[in-house]
């Protein structure tokens, strides 16, 4: 008895040197983790359970550690890392930083201080009445200058016309009445985009026009105009610039105006 009693005190004894020799590390938060601290570096500490230090190492960043408490009873704290000032520019580096941003938007397609002429034509029309033949395609010129970085605007001039056939009636085995009309249409207006360019060649936008669209009809048998009307149009478009070079490229969107479909040359200044 006297044996066994001896064992189960050396074991209490062993067992409460264990629980003592440990290391506790307090968080920020007040959480206390019971570990075995292996090193403290420049931004973490590494430590293992003291549960099961044959685990894993675990690591934690020392700015979410108040205190550690060392098994020898040393403590050793840790204050919270003061953010850095940003260092302030001089007049001289202001320059410097603010041409090396110029020079790194100016290799995008689209760019602060961007400016460029569209010159093309359009396919299939919104602004047509229907049952015209088209006679001269919808030619247009567009010339737009960058607002910000991402937004242009500017204005467009076209003109397209068609022609209506109106082959009479028969009368004693012949066509009378027979008459053809053709319809000028003259627009004008201003435009806007949003330009997602991402490099130095491509540069798709989508954007809305709005304009005024004027109308006039002229008998082919007879010089003077037979009627004109006009009136205020809304548009949007999708499209995209490429360049070929730093000054000349293609266009070509869809959507609703003097084309549904629109294509031609562009040039940038």
């Amino acid at each position: 008895m006297k044996i066994i009693k001896s064992l189960i005190i050396g074991m209490c004894f062993i067992t409460g040197i264990n629980l003592k020799a440990q290391d506790v590390i307090v968080k920020t938060n007040k959480e206390e983790v019971k570990a075995k601290v292996l090193d403290v570096e420049e931004s973490v500490i590494k430590y293992k359970k003291i549960d099961f230090q044959d685990g894993p190492t675990y690591s934690i960043k020392k700015s979410d550690v108040f205190m550690i408490i060392y098994k020898n009873g040393k403590r050793e704290t840790f204050e919270a890392e003061a953010p850095t000032k940003p260092q302030q520019k001089n007049g001289l580096q202001k320059v410097l930083a603010s041409n090396t941003t110029a020079a790194v938007n100016e290799d995008l397609a689209f760019h602060k201080g961007s400016k460029f002429l569209q010159i093309g034509f359009g396919l299939g029309g919104g602004y047509y009445a229907s049952g015209l033949k088209t006679s001269i395609p919808a030619i247009q010129a567009r010339y737009e200058f960058s607002v910000t970085d991402k937004i242009s605007a500017g204005v467009v001039l076209g003109y397209s016309s068609a022609k209506y056939d109106y082959p009479g009636i028969e009368y004693d085995d012949e066509m009378i009445g027979s008459s053809s009309l053709s319809y000028n249409y003259l627009l004008a207006g201003v435009r806007g985009n949003y330009h997602f360019s991402t490099s130095e060649k491509f540069d798709p936008y989508v954007g809305a026009t709005l304009g005024y669209n004027a109308v006039s009809v002229t008998e082919d048998d007879d010089d003077e105009i037979s009627g004109a009307d006009g009136k205020v149009l809304f548009g949007a478009q999708v499209g995209a610039n490429y360049y070929f070079s730093k000054k000349i490229g293609a266009w070509a969107d869809v959507g609703y105006g003097l084309g549904y479909i629109n294509l031609g040359i562009v040039f940038k200044f």
